[in-house]
C-alpha cells in the first residue's frame, strides 16, 4: 500500500459545501477507513469545497475511486503525490518562521 496525500475538490450542479462531505464521511467513516482512508481535512472557501486527503491505497486508480465515493454525484477534480516516497530537492520547500 502506498500512502498519497492529496488536493481533493468536489464540484457539481448543485454545488456540494464542505457540510456535504463532512455529513457523506460520517455517514460511511468505517467503510471510507476500510477502503484506506485516513483523514480529510477540509479548506475555507466559499467559492469550491476542496480538502487535504491522506490515503493509504494500492495506487492512483484506487486513490480515485475512494475520493469519487465519498461524494458519488459530484465531480471530483484530484491532484496527488505519494507521501511515502522519496523527494528531490526541486520537489519540496521549506518554510523558515
Amino acid at each position: 500500500m502506498a500512502t498519497y496525500v492529496s488536493m481533493v475538490t468536489w464540484t457539481g450542479d448543485p454545488r456540494p459545501g464542505p457540510r456535504d462531505v463532512r455529513d457523506a464521511i460520517r455517514r460511511r467513516d468505517d467503510a471510507l477507513m476500510r477502503a484506506g482512508l485516513h483523514s480529510v481535512a477540509l479548506l475555507p472557501g466559499e467559492r469550491e469545497c476542496a480538502a487535504v486527503m491522506v490515503a493509504s491505497v494500492p495506487d492512483e486508480r484506487a486513490l480515485g475511486k475512494l475520493a469519487r465515493s465519498i461524494l458519488p454525484d459530484a465531480d471530483v477534480t484530484m491532484e496527488a503525490m505519494r507521501f511515502d516516497q522519496e523527494l528531490t530537492p526541486e520537489e519540496y520547500v521549506v518554510c523558515r518562521a
